[in-house]
């Protein structure tokens, strides 16, 4: 993007959108500056949205705090001073969520097997009762300590960029 093609006109107040990552657009190599594509969770609608921050990960759920701009070449666009991962709360959320990777070692498959058991509670059972994810079949004591360690870093890298994002 260059300056002469933005033109900078705020289109309303900053305000608060949730949504689903459905792709990222570009990734400036030498800082954080993203853009990426979000589906509105009130309509259902997709949105672009850029700033900068920590890259999400496409089925992720966001919660992203800014306002909207207008660029001359791309239109109507979400200029976000913030955003944060929304654990998801619904059955299907939970295994895409499970699906993008987020936690090491879960793909489709495995995400859907321990959702069909825990249900609502997954995320509840992964970060407080993660041994109760032996009785998932394909989950042995080293796939476990796996999942727990990722489950755990990706926690703490969370806390941490929201830590830094609010001070």
């Amino acid at each position: 993007m260059n300056g002469s093609e933005w033109n900078g006109d705020m289109m309303e107040n900053e305000e608060i959108i949730r949504g689903s990552v459905e792709s990222i657009i570009f990734q400036a190599p030498d800082s954080d500056f993203l853009i990426f594509r979000i589906r509105i969770d009130e309509n259902d609608s997709n949105l672009t949205i850029m700033g900068k921050g920590l890259k999400p990960l496409v089925g992720e759920r966001l919660e992203v705090k800014g306002c909207y701009v207008m660029h001359k070449r791309y239109g109507r666009q979400f200029s976000a001073s913030f955003w944060q991962r929304i654990l998801p709360d619904t059955e299907e959320g939970i295994i895409r969520f499970l699906s993008s990777r987020t936690v090491n070692g879960i793909g489709p498959a495995l995400a859907q097997r321990i959702v069909d058991v825990f249900g609502k509670e997954t995320i509840r059972i992964i970060e407080q009762e993660p041994q109760k994810l032996l009785q998932i079949e394909g989950i042995g004591n080293k796939k476990l300590a796996m999942l727990t360690e990722s489950s755990y870093e990706e926690k703490k890298v969370n806390e941490l960029a929201l830590a830094l994002e609010t001070h």
